[in-house]
């Protein structure tokens, strides 16, 4: 089985572990970025890979700050800009109640119940 990143894009130089742990991570492209939870299994993902990525505990403000800046919703399998609010209220807010950014940044922030779907719902950032 052949791992490929999206858009040709190849990892050059990399061991292959740490090249599948940066494809698992979609951290194909310099300067991209991701909140995920940290549990066992990916702390020892984030340590294979540590040479070439930083990581850390990320502070309430820059959260929201990267998400209304940075942030690219995925829709129907395509990148739709973080315009409104109207985007995450429509996809978010019915089964996990997550009706604006603000609520979006706070979810991600605390590792609330709903963690899961709230980076899901975003594109690597940039």
């Amino acid at each position: 089985m052949k791992l490929r990143p999206q858009n040709g894009f190849c990892i050059n130089k990399v061991a292959p572990k740490v090249r599948k742990v940066l494809l698992w991570f979609h951290l194909c492209h310099i300067n991209n970025g991701l909140f995920i939870e940290l549990n066992k299994a990916t702390i020892n993902m984030l340590r294979i890979a540590e040479p070439y990525i930083t990581w850390g505990y990320p502070n309430r403000i820059p959260v929201r700050e990267l998400i209304y800046k940075r942030g690219i919703v995925k829709r129907n399998h395509q990148r739709v800009p973080n315009s409104d609010n109207f985007v995450i209220e429509r996809k978010l807010h019915k089964a996990h109640d997550i009706q604006c950014v603000d609520y979006l940044a706070h979810e991600i922030f605390t590792v609330g119940s709903h963690f899961k779907k709230a980076p899901n719902l975003l594109w690597p950032l940039r």
